[in-house]
């Protein structure tokens, strides 16, 4: 019979921030709505030849759910930070989620570039 050793060393672990089921569905509906417009703007590209300005009703479903993900994320992250503050976990946000704020920061900086730049 084959014994079980424990590990040779021991990893210490922090205490991460814990979303919730109400943030992950609050994420999960404002990523459809950004993801939405995305589809609606692609389709208003390719079927509306005369489409040439940047205010569009398809672009303002675009960048009002990219927004809105980008509002939650801030939201959730300053919520976090205040915890930490009061000691209840150990760091304001968890990588995975800070990842998700800088990816979207990249974003917004190529649209902004992209769209306004000429």
């Amino acid at each position: 019979m084959a014994t079980i050793r424990p590990p040779l060393t021991r990893a210490t672990t922090c205490e991460s921030p814990l979303s919730s089921v109400r943030f992950d569905w609050l994420m999960a509906l404002v990523s459809i709505w950004w993801m939405g417009g995305l589809f609606v703007d692609a389709w208003a590209h390719s079927n509306v030849p005369q489409l040439e300005t940047f205010f569009t009703p398809w672009h303002a479903v675009l960048y009002s759910g990219f927004l809105a993900v980008a509002a939650t994320l801030v939201i959730k992250t300053i919520s976090n930070r205040k915890l930490a503050a009061a000691g209840n976990v150990a760091s304001g946000a968890p990588p995975s989620l800070m990842t998700c704020i800088s990816n979207t920061g990249r974003h917004a900086s190529a649209t902004l570039d992209e769209d306004f730049a000429g």
